[in-house]
Protein backbone atom coordinates (compact mmCIF):
# COMPACT_ATOMS: atom_id res chain seq x y z
CA UNK A 1 0.00 0.00 0.00
CA UNK A 2 2.80 2.46 0.88
CA UNK A 3 5.34 1.11 -1.69
CA UNK A 4 7.48 -0.26 1.13
CA UNK A 5 8.77 -3.02 -1.14
CA UNK A 6 11.08 -0.57 -2.92
CA UNK A 7 12.09 0.80 0.49
CA UNK A 8 12.87 -2.76 1.54
CA UNK A 9 15.20 -3.16 -1.47
CA UNK A 10 17.00 0.09 -0.59
CA UNK A 11 17.45 -1.00 3.04
CA UNK A 12 18.76 -4.39 1.91
CA UNK A 13 21.28 -2.78 -0.45
CA UNK A 14 22.41 -0.28 2.23
CA UNK A 15 22.80 -3.01 4.86
CA UNK A 16 24.76 -5.33 2.55
CA UNK A 17 26.95 -2.43 1.33
CA UNK A 18 27.81 -1.51 4.93
CA UNK A 19 28.58 -5.15 5.68
CA UNK A 20 30.90 -5.32 2.65
CA UNK A 21 32.60 -2.07 3.67
CA UNK A 22 33.07 -3.33 7.25
CA UNK A 23 34.67 -6.61 6.16
CA UNK A 24 36.82 -4.81 3.56
CA UNK A 25 38.13 -2.39 6.20
CA UNK A 26 38.84 -5.33 8.52
CA UNK A 27 40.75 -7.06 5.70
CA UNK A 28 42.85 -3.93 5.00
CA UNK A 29 43.55 -3.31 8.69
CA UNK A 30 44.41 -6.93 9.49
CA UNK A 31 47.74 -7.26 11.36
CA UNK A 32 48.68 -10.68 10.03
CA UNK A 33 48.61 -12.35 6.65
CA UNK A 34 46.45 -15.12 8.09
CA UNK A 35 43.78 -12.59 9.23
CA UNK A 36 43.89 -10.89 5.83
CA UNK A 37 43.31 -14.19 4.01
CA UNK A 38 40.47 -15.13 6.39
CA UNK A 39 38.78 -11.75 6.06
CA UNK A 40 39.27 -11.74 2.27
CA UNK A 41 37.62 -15.18 2.01
CA UNK A 42 34.80 -13.98 4.24
CA UNK A 43 34.39 -10.88 2.06
CA UNK A 44 34.08 -13.00 -1.10
CA UNK A 45 31.42 -15.21 0.54
CA UNK A 46 29.50 -12.20 1.88
CA UNK A 47 29.66 -10.46 -1.53
CA UNK A 48 28.19 -13.54 -3.26
CA UNK A 49 25.49 -13.99 -0.61
CA UNK A 50 24.69 -10.27 -0.65
CA UNK A 51 24.25 -10.25 -4.41
CA UNK A 52 21.94 -13.30 -4.17
CA UNK A 53 19.88 -11.64 -1.42
CA UNK A 54 19.53 -8.41 -3.44
CA UNK A 55 18.52 -10.39 -6.51
CA UNK A 56 15.90 -12.38 -4.56
CA UNK A 57 14.46 -9.23 -3.00
CA UNK A 58 14.28 -7.64 -6.45
CA UNK A 59 12.51 -10.73 -7.81
CA UNK A 60 10.07 -10.59 -4.91
CA UNK A 61 9.27 -6.96 -5.71
CA UNK A 62 8.76 -7.77 -9.41
CA UNK A 63 6.54 -10.72 -8.53
CA UNK A 64 4.44 -8.57 -6.23
CA UNK A 65 4.04 -5.92 -8.92
CA UNK A 66 2.95 -8.60 -11.42
CA UNK A 67 0.44 -9.99 -8.92
CA UNK A 68 -0.94 -6.50 -8.28
CA UNK A 69 -1.30 -5.91 -12.03
CA UNK A 70 -3.04 -9.27 -12.48
CA UNK A 71 -5.35 -8.49 -9.56
CA UNK A 72 -6.22 -5.13 -11.13
CA UNK A 73 -6.89 -6.76 -14.51
CA UNK A 74 -9.00 -9.43 -12.82
CA UNK A 75 -10.99 -6.79 -10.98
CA UNK A 76 -11.71 -4.96 -14.27
CA UNK A 77 -12.69 -8.24 -15.95
CA UNK A 78 -14.97 -9.09 -13.02
CA UNK A 79 -16.73 -5.72 -13.26
CA UNK A 80 -17.21 -6.30 -17.00
CA UNK A 81 -18.61 -9.81 -16.40
CA UNK A 82 -21.03 -8.46 -13.79
CA UNK A 83 -22.24 -5.87 -16.30
CA UNK A 84 -22.68 -8.54 -19.01
CA UNK A 85 -24.54 -10.76 -16.53
CA UNK A 86 -26.84 -7.87 -15.64
CA UNK A 87 -27.53 -7.21 -19.33
CA UNK A 88 -28.18 -10.93 -19.89
CA UNK A 89 -30.67 -11.03 -17.01
CA UNK A 90 -32.45 -7.94 -18.34
CA UNK A 91 -32.63 -9.44 -21.84
CA UNK A 92 -34.01 -12.77 -20.55
CA UNK A 93 -36.57 -10.91 -18.42
CA UNK A 94 -37.78 -8.71 -21.31
CA UNK A 95 -37.83 -11.59 -23.82
CA UNK A 96 -39.69 -13.86 -21.38
CA UNK A 97 -42.33 -11.20 -20.66
CA UNK A 98 -42.85 -10.62 -24.40
CA UNK A 99 -43.25 -14.35 -25.05
CA UNK A 100 -45.52 -15.05 -22.08
CA UNK A 101 -48.52 -13.00 -23.24
CA UNK A 102 -49.07 -14.68 -26.65
CA UNK A 103 -48.39 -18.13 -25.20
CA UNK A 104 -50.96 -17.59 -22.45
CA UNK A 105 -53.46 -16.60 -25.14
CA UNK A 106 -52.66 -19.76 -27.17
CA UNK A 107 -53.04 -21.89 -24.05
CA UNK A 108 -56.36 -20.24 -23.18
CA UNK A 109 -57.88 -20.64 -26.63
CA UNK A 110 -56.68 -24.24 -26.92
CA UNK A 111 -58.31 -24.97 -23.56
CA UNK A 112 -61.59 -23.39 -24.71
CA UNK A 113 -61.52 -25.44 -27.93
CA UNK A 114 -61.01 -28.67 -25.96
CA UNK A 115 -63.85 -27.76 -23.58
CA UNK A 116 -66.16 -27.23 -26.57
CA UNK A 117 -66.73 -23.51 -25.99
CA UNK A 118 -66.61 -22.90 -29.77
CA UNK A 119 -68.48 -26.05 -30.68
CA UNK A 120 -67.60 -29.74 -30.62
CA UNK A 121 -64.23 -30.67 -32.07
CA UNK A 122 -63.92 -33.50 -34.53
CA UNK A 123 -61.87 -36.54 -33.44
CA UNK A 124 -59.28 -35.60 -36.04
CA UNK A 125 -58.91 -32.04 -34.71
CA UNK A 126 -58.95 -32.99 -31.02
CA UNK A 127 -55.51 -34.65 -30.86
CA UNK A 128 -53.52 -31.78 -32.50
CA UNK A 129 -55.44 -29.27 -30.33
CA UNK A 130 -54.45 -31.27 -27.23
CA UNK A 131 -50.82 -31.16 -28.35
CA UNK A 132 -51.02 -27.39 -28.89
CA UNK A 133 -52.44 -27.01 -25.38
CA UNK A 134 -49.78 -29.27 -23.77
CA UNK A 135 -46.91 -27.56 -25.60
CA UNK A 136 -48.18 -24.12 -24.61
CA UNK A 137 -48.44 -25.23 -20.96
CA UNK A 138 -44.85 -26.47 -21.01
CA UNK A 139 -43.59 -23.30 -22.69
CA UNK A 140 -45.40 -21.08 -20.18
CA UNK A 141 -43.77 -23.08 -17.36
CA UNK A 142 -40.33 -22.77 -18.97
CA UNK A 143 -40.77 -19.01 -19.37
CA UNK A 144 -41.90 -18.73 -15.74
CA UNK A 145 -38.71 -20.58 -14.73
CA UNK A 146 -36.61 -18.09 -16.69
CA UNK A 147 -38.43 -15.18 -15.10
CA UNK A 148 -37.92 -16.61 -11.62
CA UNK A 149 -34.19 -17.16 -12.24
CA UNK A 150 -33.87 -13.56 -13.40
CA UNK A 151 -35.78 -12.29 -10.36
CA UNK A 152 -33.58 -14.31 -8.00
CA UNK A 153 -30.37 -13.06 -9.67
CA UNK A 154 -31.56 -9.47 -9.46
CA UNK A 155 -32.87 -9.84 -5.91
CA UNK A 156 -36.40 -9.03 -7.06
CA UNK A 157 -38.15 -12.27 -6.13
CA UNK A 158 -41.37 -11.41 -4.29
CA UNK A 159 -43.94 -13.64 -2.64
CA UNK A 160 -47.63 -12.86 -2.59
CA UNK A 161 -49.08 -14.81 0.35
CA UNK A 162 -52.77 -15.61 0.25
CA UNK A 163 -55.10 -18.42 1.30
CA UNK A 164 -54.66 -21.38 -1.04
CA UNK A 165 -56.78 -24.53 -1.26
CA UNK A 166 -54.14 -27.17 -2.08
CA UNK A 167 -56.69 -29.89 -2.87
CA UNK A 168 -58.48 -27.64 -5.39
CA UNK A 169 -55.10 -26.67 -6.88
CA UNK A 170 -53.99 -30.31 -7.28
CA UNK A 171 -57.31 -31.24 -8.91
CA UNK A 172 -56.97 -28.33 -11.33
CA UNK A 173 -53.38 -29.35 -12.25
CA UNK A 174 -54.43 -32.98 -12.86
CA UNK A 175 -57.36 -31.74 -14.99
CA UNK A 176 -54.97 -29.50 -16.96
CA UNK A 177 -52.60 -32.44 -17.58
CA UNK A 178 -55.46 -34.83 -18.39
CA UNK A 179 -54.83 -34.93 -22.19
CA UNK A 180 -51.19 -35.93 -21.65
CA UNK A 181 -52.15 -38.52 -19.01
CA UNK A 182 -54.82 -40.08 -21.24
CA UNK A 183 -52.56 -40.24 -24.30
CA UNK A 184 -49.88 -41.99 -22.21
CA UNK A 185 -52.42 -44.58 -21.12
CA UNK A 186 -51.95 -43.78 -17.44
CA UNK A 187 -54.43 -43.54 -14.59
CA UNK A 188 -54.36 -40.85 -11.92
CA UNK A 189 -55.96 -40.86 -8.51
CA UNK A 190 -56.13 -38.07 -5.94
CA UNK A 191 -56.27 -39.35 -2.37
CA UNK A 192 -57.43 -36.92 0.33
CA UNK A 193 -59.69 -36.85 3.34
CA UNK A 194 -62.76 -34.95 2.11
CA UNK A 195 -63.73 -34.06 5.69
CA UNK A 196 -60.60 -31.91 6.05
CA UNK A 197 -59.71 -28.53 4.59
CA UNK A 198 -56.31 -28.23 2.92
CA UNK A 199 -55.91 -24.48 3.23
CA UNK A 200 -52.49 -22.82 3.60
CA UNK A 201 -51.10 -19.31 3.42
CA UNK A 202 -48.68 -19.27 0.48
CA UNK A 203 -47.80 -17.82 -2.91
CA UNK A 204 -50.35 -19.60 -5.12
CA UNK A 205 -48.49 -19.27 -8.44
CA UNK A 206 -45.17 -20.53 -7.09
CA UNK A 207 -46.79 -23.36 -5.14
CA UNK A 208 -48.69 -24.35 -8.28
CA UNK A 209 -45.44 -24.37 -10.24
CA UNK A 210 -43.84 -26.78 -7.74
CA UNK A 211 -46.84 -29.16 -7.69
CA UNK A 212 -47.20 -29.00 -11.48
CA UNK A 213 -43.54 -29.92 -11.97
CA UNK A 214 -43.82 -32.89 -9.59
CA UNK A 215 -46.96 -34.29 -11.22
CA UNK A 216 -45.79 -33.55 -14.78
CA UNK A 217 -42.47 -35.35 -14.11
CA UNK A 218 -44.38 -38.37 -12.81
CA UNK A 219 -46.45 -38.42 -16.02
CA UNK A 220 -43.45 -37.85 -18.27
CA UNK A 221 -41.29 -40.65 -16.82
CA UNK A 222 -43.92 -43.34 -16.16
CA UNK A 223 -44.29 -45.63 -19.19
CA UNK A 224 -47.37 -47.41 -17.80
CA UNK A 225 -49.35 -47.82 -14.62
CA UNK A 226 -50.66 -45.44 -12.00
CA UNK A 227 -49.88 -42.00 -10.59
CA UNK A 228 -51.20 -41.35 -7.09
CA UNK A 229 -51.34 -37.84 -5.68
CA UNK A 230 -51.92 -38.04 -1.96
CA UNK A 231 -52.61 -35.23 0.50
CA UNK A 232 -52.20 -35.73 4.25
CA UNK A 233 -52.95 -33.19 6.96
CA UNK A 234 -51.48 -33.26 10.45
CA UNK A 235 -53.46 -30.81 12.59
CA UNK A 236 -51.19 -31.15 15.63
CA UNK A 237 -48.04 -30.34 13.64
CA UNK A 238 -49.93 -27.84 11.46
CA UNK A 239 -48.52 -29.39 8.28
CA UNK A 240 -49.89 -30.59 4.96
CA UNK A 241 -47.91 -33.17 3.00
CA UNK A 242 -48.22 -33.70 -0.75
CA UNK A 243 -46.95 -37.06 -1.99
CA UNK A 244 -46.68 -37.90 -5.71
CA UNK A 245 -46.18 -41.63 -6.22
CA UNK A 246 -45.79 -43.37 -9.57
CA UNK A 247 -45.13 -46.93 -10.72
Amino acid sequence: RYNLWDFKLILTQVFISLLWAFILIRTILSNTARDQITNAGLLIVVVILGLLIIRNVNKEIESRKNVEKLAEDLHKANIRLQELDRQKSEFVSIASHQLKSPLTAIKGYASLLLEGSFGALSVKAKEPTERIFESSVRLVNVIEDFLNITRIEQGRMKYDSQKVDILAMVRDIVRELAPTIERAGLKTTIVADKRKEYIVSADASKLRQVFSNLIDNAVKYTPKGMIDVELAKDDSARTITLCVRDT
